[in-house]
């Protein structure tokens, strides 16, 4: 308004920096303004006119210089970026090889040098840095880089760090990063070494765990070690082992497990007795295990790992096989089994007084193979058992073992009975059968159980076949009216299908003014009374009425129970209809018989006439009858 041109820097816009022949210049904007004026002389606006100074920067301030030093020299990657298009000021040898783009990038955008970037979040973080002055810090950052046109993965610690001009303004963006891929992927090798480790002391068959340091801290613990110690995992973790069970552990232990920490000397037991406190009692449990020294990467001791197995079971297996042994004679004699032991080298053949009662031989006097053995055999039997045994010895016939049911016919008792042999082979060192033993058992009511109960469900099964076969209706239910069975003929008569009436109550095929038969039907049944010949009416699933003459018996368990009832349906349709012709087939003769009777004492032919027409109209159950002569 006062007409005065000037002459100054747009201190608004930030300068510049910019590469000329690889050298750093500072670009400024210089502005020249001049007064507008009208034609009678007065101020109507401004004439600005525009001009680049570029200087270069060793007119800059002492701390950009400093900062360009620090770039070029510094042995880890930096860059600059000027202006929000984020141009390549600077950029030191580390962080151009780590680009991978060669080094003619300053000059260049960010986005021209490394396009690849564009989905990786990289143009968003430096923008918000430019506009909000707020740096951006990252750790172990993925970032995928192209070199030599190959997509690279690489982690990088980095930082984007505003840079503000001597008016506060941002100009710029110093990017500084460290390249950390081989340090991350190293790390991650570790961490799955680690996991692995865990997972081998989780997912083991066996129990285990992990001690670390002087005082065994518990630091890895698996399900089943904690099951050995009745422990929670939060009860154990990071806690000194004799902490967690301080007197529940045989004395001796301790100073066993700190010889493994400090001369890493593997110690081994088998079957140590370990008094432990479980469910609040101190209880005995026999355990096999192993404490081994665990090393770091120098090989110095940091503590165990410990595997475990609770032999329990079997050691108080054992010693109960140990006494059942002790007791195997009672145990034989309360059996009534027999024992045999044949010498297969001298022939010599020894059986106890229950074997030989068995095969009907004396008590006393030697025993031989072919006399007692093979002609105690029943006939049906001898040969085959014969070849048994002899394929078993010789021929190594199922490993050496002898598994047999043969019948016996006692020479001095003729008494046949059923006897199942159990035994085994034992072979010397070359291979030769040395011994053969094993016990016998009288099996025969058995054997006649079994033959019952296959005679039994044959006749089931011949029944099934007969009841699904037959033309009569044959249903069974319980008590309370559900259907448990529905043949063929049912299928075909009442048009259900057994799937659609097992399950159901009767009165699917019960008209509803004849359900009181079934109350009677089922008060009888319960009774144990039998049901003959009841003709009524059933309904079809189509809805047409069915005449039957049904049979109801009771169905009763092992016990006399009555559980259930078992119906047989016959259809009578024929039979009524047969029946109801013949009704009508005799009154009709009735009826002749008594007009012939009629006209045999008649002499008049008009009366004879009229008998006869009566008795036609009644025959034909017409309206009326007429003869017109």
């Amino acid at each position: 308004p006062i007409g005065i041109s000037l002459n100054t820097e747009w201190t608004a816009l930030a300068p510049l920096l910019i590469s000329i022949d690889s050298a750093i210049f500072i670009q400024k904007l210089q502005i020249h303004l001049s007064p507008l004026k009208d034609y009678l002389g007065n101020t109507c606006g401004a004439l600005g006119i525009g001009q680049n100074n570029i200087k270069a920067t060793v007119d800059i301030s002492d701390e950009e210089h400093q900062v360009g030093e620090m770039v070029a020299s510094a042995p880890f990657p930096i860059g600059v970026y000027a202006g929000r298009e984020m141009r390549i000021v600077q950029a030191n040898d580390a962080i151009i090889e780590v680009w991978g783009k060669g080094k003619e990038v300053i000059g260049k955008t960010y986005r021209e040098v490394l396009p690849e970037l564009e989905a990786q979040s990289i143009y968003s973080q430096l923008e918000h840095v430019f506009d909000t002055g707020i740096p951006f810090h990252a750790r172990n950052q993925r970032i995928d880089l192209t070199i030599q046109g190959k997509l690279t993965t690489f982690y990088f610690n980095y930082s984007f760090t505003p840079l503000h001009d001597v008016h506060g303004n941002i100009y710029g963006i110093m990017n500084m990063a460290a390249d950390v891929t081989d340090l991350f992927l190293a790390k991650q090798q570790v961490e799955r070494s680690e996991d692995e480790f865990r997972s081998m002391i989780s997912q083991a068959p066996v129990a285990m765990c992990l001690l670390l340091g002087p005082s065994h801290k518990v630091a890895l613990s698996n399900a089943l070690m904690l099951e050995v110690w009745d422990r929670e995992l939060d009860e154990v973790m990071d806690k000194p082992l004799f902490e967690v069970l301080p007197d529940t552990w045989e004395k001796g232990l301790a100073e066993d497990l700190t010889k493994v920490y400090q001369t890493g000397e593997t110690y081994q037991a088998i079957e140590r007795p370990i008094t432990l406190n479980h469910d609040g009692e101190a209880k005995v449990f026999y355990l096999n295990f192993v404490c081994k020294a665990y090393r770091g990467r120098d090989g110095g001791i940091l503590g165990m790992l410990a595997i475990s197995v609770d032999v329990t079971a079997q050691v108080l297996a054992r010693r109960e096989l140990e006494r059942a042994y002790e007791q195997a004679s009672l145990a034989k004699e309360a059996g009534q089994l027999g024992t045999f032991d044949l010498d297969v080298v001298t022939g010599r053949l020894q059986w106890d007084s229950r074997c030989r009662e068995l095969f009907g031989v004396a008590q006393d006097g030697e025993v031989e193979y072919e006399r007692d053995f093979v002609q105690g055999l029943h006939i049906d039997d001898r040969n085959r058992i014969t070849k048994i045994v002899e394929k078993t010895l010789y021929e190594g016939f199922g490993g050496g073992e002898y598994d047999v049911l043969f019948r016996t016919l006692g020479q001095n008792t003729p008494k046949m009975r059923w006897v199942k042999a159990k035994g085994k082979v034992y072979f010397d060192d070359k291979g030769d059968a040395s011994r053969f033993i094993g016990t016998v058992l009288d099996v025969t009511e058995q054997q006649y159980a079994e033959l019952r109960a296959r005679e039994v469900a044959e006749k089931q099964a011949r029944l099934a076949a007969i009841v699904d076969s037959s033309d009569d209706i044959i249903i069974s239910k319980q008590l309370d009216g559900t259907i448990t069975s529905w043949n063929a003929a049912a299928e075909r008569k009442f048009g259900y299908s057994a799937d659609e009436a097992i399950g159901k109550h009767i009165s699917l095929v019960i008209p509803s003014n004849r359900m009181d038969e079934e109350d009677f039907i089922i008060s009888q049944i319960r009774k144990g009374n039998k049901v003959d010949h009841f003709d009524t009416v059933r309904l079809a699933k189509n809805g047409t009425e069915l005449q039957l003459s049904i049979t109801v018996s009771p169905i009763v368990d092992g016990k006399g129970n009555v559980i259930g009832a078992s119906k047989i349906a016959r259809d009578i349709s024929v039979q009524l209809e047969a029946r109801a012709a013949t009704l009508r087939y005799t009154e009709r003769l009735e009826i002749m018989n008594m007009v012939i009777k009629a006209v045999s004492e008649e002499l008049d032919l008009n009366s004879i006439l009229q008998k006869v027409t009566d008795a036609t109209t009644e025959l034909t159950n017409a309206g009326f009858g007429a003869f017109f002569y």
